[in-house]
């Protein structure tokens, strides 16, 4: 018999009956009894935080995001696509083919919550158009110098001047903010005959097979989790007629190879985008060699956990007007 708080409403279907499922510091993490959405209480979003995260300031418990982006940035800059492909989530091109497919050939792409534009440097070496907008102004300054078309805002702030979009892209986004449907509705609103691609951590990654949850995964960071039924509940609450998920099965890169993985580590720490600098030197035959034997037990491992159930690290909802 599920727990009852009457001043307590789910953020998602504003049931007022939830669960208490776990606590975490100052954050109780209660799961609807409706819907099925996890979200914190309270609800505390920090718009500034992110915003400052980006010059440099901390953000607990997170990565440094300023040497992260910097650091996707730097490829974006150089053009080195394919170095850029090799430090981010294989998501990223699950994602720009369902786009892809979407959308006419010039057709627009919005991306909403851009950060550093890896999609949006996706989308222009897939010679497709891209905009983007973030709440940040940093990451903007840097794309618009990169020659990128990027706005500080979100959903409500595009420029009419820029057209409409096909496709409206929220990846990773929706999980921060305090009203989801809210922001759905809003993107439905502003752009009604636009596809709408929402994405969010997937409850079946491989990443929590051994029970761990990532610290990034937690409030204030991350205020909702969503299954497959509560995302598609949101979507369809803000005003999608048709809602397709989809989920992708695990990758190479969603996995580690446990003891060789951490030796690596140790004797050649990764720099801040996560790579082994020395890895960068793709002259070296051994280490070329290394790459393939890791690539090879890495995608053989992805394919046994896909079979066991498990699934890449996001899943993508595609809302239809």
């Amino acid at each position: 018999m599920s727990e009852f708080e009457g001043l307590l409403t789910c953020p998602v279907c504003e049931s007022r009956d939830s669960v208490r499922i776990e606590s975490f510091r100052s954050f109780t993490i209660r799961r609807c009894a409706a819907c099925g959405v996890d979200f914190a209480d309270p609800m505390a979003y920090d718009e500034t935080a992110y915003k400052l995260a980006y010059e440099g300031a901390s953000l607990e418990d997170q990565s440094d995001y300023k040497a992260i982006s910097d650091s996707i940035q730097s490829y974006i800059e150089k053009g080195d696509i394919k170095g850029l492909k090799g430090v981010i989530p294989a998501f990223y091109p699950f994602v720009l083919k369902a786009v892809r497919r979407a959308i006419s050939p010039t057709g627009l792409v919005l991306d909403v919550g851009c950060g550093s534009g890896v999609f949006l440097a996706l989308l222009k070496n897939a010679n497709m158009r891209g905009l983007g907008m973030d709440v940040a102004p940093l990451p903007i300054q840097v794309l618009k110098r990169l020659g990128f078309a990027a706005h500080v805002g979100s959903v409500e702030d595009v420029p009419s001047s820029e057209g409409n979009p096909e496709a409206v892209c929220a990846l990773e986004l929706i999980e921060h903010l305090p009203d989801p449907v809210g922001f759905l509705r809003s993107i439905r609103d502003r752009f009604p005959q636009a596809r709408c691609f929402i994405s969010v951590p997937c409850p079946s990654r491989v990443a929590l097979r051994h029970g761990r949850r990532e610290s990034f995964d937690y409030p204030p960071h991350h205020l909702t989790r969503w299954s497959s039924e509560s995302l598609k509940f949101a979507l369809t609450k803000a005003g999608y007629r048709q809602v397709e998920i989809r989920i992708p099965p695990v990758s190479g890169k969603d996995v580690t190879l446990g003891p060789l993985d951490r030796a690596g580590k140790r004797f050649f720490p990764p720099g801040p985008s996560g790579r082994m600098p020395v890895l960068e030197r793709k002259k070296n035959p051994i280490l070329g060699m290394a790459r393939l034997v890791r690539h090879g037990l890495c995608s053989g491992q992805a394919l046994v956990l896909t079979f066991r159930g498990y699934s890449g690290t996001n899943m993508l909802a595609v809302g239809s007007p």
